[in-house]
This record gives structure tokens, C-alpha cells and sequence, in this order.
């Protein structure tokens, strides 16, 4: 508020025209200072995973996860690819050149996507905080993981069994001795992990927020009548088989390109539509806890964001499973939504 403030101030006396100013002021700045307060978290996972990937426990816990990978058709070298995928999937997505077997390795790549990001973590984190309080707020989000998890394992032997069949090689790894993490190697490796995510903000983040902003601003200056309305209530009708209005689509959009954008998005279309500073009374005046909690589904399952699609297209030199990556995931959402929602609706809950 202060950045924005002091900027709508010097802009004004500089004699800027308003659009310039709504755009930096309620684009950019408030764009990237959405994101800006998942830093020190992301920070601290960045800096906890240095911790155990530098005392050796890493390699024991590929190991230790050999036998359940085994279930899926994968080894226990799958299970490191996939842990990253928390703090983001683009390093995650990249680390599974360790793989030797093409085929495990395509099949990593294609389930990593189903595991929450940081930034997606964050989102979930941010709206299970408003409609979830005290013990309810931890099922939620324990319920959503474990979600996360059994589709990871599920679409893991689908894969394995149906599209890229096929017998893993032997496990063999070599046990580094364990040893105490040095301070230096553990602030250089969490540095760079966050220097990767503050450039994605500085970067797609912005790019978004100014493309979120014109749509949402754009022809008349009204939210109602907007670009971002248009496309909105074109795709209402599918929305609505989760209890989506026009708005939390338009927010699912954005976030192809970061999933950070989710909130900024909802937060201009909230505001703009009369929520006020911050989007909670708007939010939870649309919202009930069955579409919060159906809306937390689907964002951490739908589309990667555009990152992690270009990654995928680059690891795997393949358009065609990049485009298998974006469809399953598009299509497991919405079937995933729909039933939620509707069996909510049935049992009374929204």
C-alpha cells in the first residue's frame, strides 16, 4: 500500500495520465506484491530441502521409497523428482535427467504436475485461511494432499500400465555417508532456488498482471462489461457444473501463466466488482465453503502454468506430450470438480 501510494503520488504531480497509473499502481506493483508474500515461505522450504539434500538423507530416502514406487512401475529414484515438485515443478520437472530409463523419466515428468507447487500451496493456504478456522482448516488441507497424492499414484500405474508400458531397470544407488550440511553450500543452493522464483515474479508474473489488468479494464473501464467478463461468462456454463461464476474462471485462466496470479486475479475482479481492499468481503459473499473447496481442487490440479509447460516441452522435445500433460490435467479438474461439487450439492453442503 505505501509502494503504491507514494508511486499514484509522484505519477500525479508528474502529470502521468490515470491509465498509466492504474496500470503501475494496480497492475504491476500490486501484481508482483501479491505474489512478493509467498517469498519467505517458499525461502524457508528452499532452505529446510537444502538441509536434507546436504546431510545425505536424500539418497536414503529414494531408497527407503523404492518399494512403493515399485507399485507404480517406477523406482525409488522417481520419489526425489517428485518431492521437488513442492517447492516448484520446473527444477523438479528438470531433475528427472537422473533418470537413465526414457520411459520412467516421461512418466515422471507427466505425474510432477500433480504435485503442488509452492505457489500453489500458497494459494491453498491463503483461501483455506478464510472459510476454513482451527481443526476443519487442517483436514482441508491435509484432505487436499492426500488428493494430490493418490492421483500421483494413480495416473503413475495408468501411465506405466497403459501408455508407456514397460519393466523399470534394478534400484541401485550409491549411500553417501552422512554428514553435517555446510551453512555455505545451504544458503548458496536456497539463494538460487529463490532467485528462480523472484525471477518468474519479475518476469510471467508481471507480463499477467498487466495483461489481467487491461482485460479487466478494457473497452469501457467497467469490470462488468470487460474483456475479462466476456471470456468469463463465455465459459460459465461449464463453470457452474462446479459452481464457478465468471470471475473464479477468469482467475483460473490467469493462472496458466503463474499460479501466483490466482489471488491477484481474484483480488482486481473482487475489488473492482465492489469487494473492496483485499477481496475478502467480496470473496466470501460469493463463495461458499463447497465452491472454496472445490475451487482448491481444481486449482491445484488443472492446467501447469506456462513455465512448467515450456519446461515439459523442453525436456521431453515432444509438443504431443506436452500437449498430453496440459489435456490430462484440464480434463481430471473438471471431472474432479464436477463430482465434488454436484455430490456436495446432494448431500447439502453448499
Amino acid at each position: 500500500n505505501s509502494l503504491g501510494n507514494a508511486t499514484t503520488s509522484f505519477l500525479s504531480s508528474s502529470g502521468a495520465p490515470l491509465w498509466l497509473n492504474n496500470l503501475i499502481v494496480d497492475g504491476i506493483i500490486a501484481g508482483v506484491g501479491g505474489v512478493m508474500v509467498f517469498l519467505p515461505v517458499i525461502i524457508l522450504f528452499f532452505f529446510m530441502f537444502a538441509v536434507v539434500e546436504n546431510s545425505g538423507y536424500m539418497a536414503r530416502a529414494a531408497f527407503v521409497m523404492d518399494r512403493i514406487m515399485h507399485h507404480m512401475g517406477l523406482h525409488g529414484k522417481t520419489f526425489l523428482p517428485l518431492l521437488l515438485g513442492y517447492g516448484c515443478n520446473v527444477p523438479a520437472i528438470m531433475a528427472t535427467r537422473t533418470l537413465e530409463n526414457k520411459k520412467d523419466r516421461l512418466i515422471a515428468i507427466l505425474i510432477n504436475p500433480l504435485i503442488p507447487c509452492g505457489a500453489r500451496l500458497g494459494v491453498m493456504t491463503f483461501i483455506v485461511s478464510i472459510f476454513f478456522k482451527g481443526m476443519m482448516a487442517t483436514l482441508v488441507m491435509l484432505s487436499l494432499i492426500a488428493i494430490s497424492l493418490l492421483l500421483v499414484f494413480l495416473m503413475g500405474i495408468i501411465f506405466r500400465k497403459f501408455v508407456l508400458p514397460g519393466e523399470h531397470p534394478p534400484f541401485l544407488m550409491e549411500l553417501p555417508p552422512y554428514q553435517m550440511p555446510y551453512i555455505k553450500d545451504i544458503l548458496i543452493l536456497t539463494g538460487e532456488r529463490a532467485w528462480i522464483f523472484i525471477k518468474k515474479a519479475g518476469t510471467i508474473i508481471v507480463a499477467v498482471s498487466i495483461v489481467i489488468w487491461y482485460l479487466s479494464n478494457y473497452p469501457g473501464g467497467d469490470i462488468n462489461s470487460s474483456y475479462a467478463a466476456m471470456i468469463g461468462r463465455a465459459l460459465q456454463p461449464v463453470g457452474s457444473l462446479m459452481g464457478f461464476d465468471w470471475r473464479i474462471i477468469v482467475a483460473l485462466i490467469a493462472g496458466f501463466g503463474a499460479k501466483e496470479t490466482t489471488i491477484t486475479t481474484l483480488g482486481v475482479l473482487y475489488a473492482s466488482s465492489g469487494g473492496g481492499p483485499g477481496f475478502i468481503s467480496g470473496i466470501t459473499a460469493s463463495f461458499t465453503p463447497l465452491v472454496a473447496y472445490t475451487f482448491l481442487l481444481v486449482q491445484m490440479i488443472y492446467v501447469p502454468c506456462l513455465a512448467t509447460v515450456a519446461i515439459i516441452r523442453k525436456e521431453t522435445g515432444s509438443w504431443k506430450w506436452t500437449g498430453v500433460a496440459v489435456g490430462y490435467t484440464l480434463l481430471l479438474a473438471f471431472i474432479l470438480g464436477s463430482l465434488t461439487y454436484g455430490i456436495g450439492k446432494l448431500l447439502g453442503w453448499g
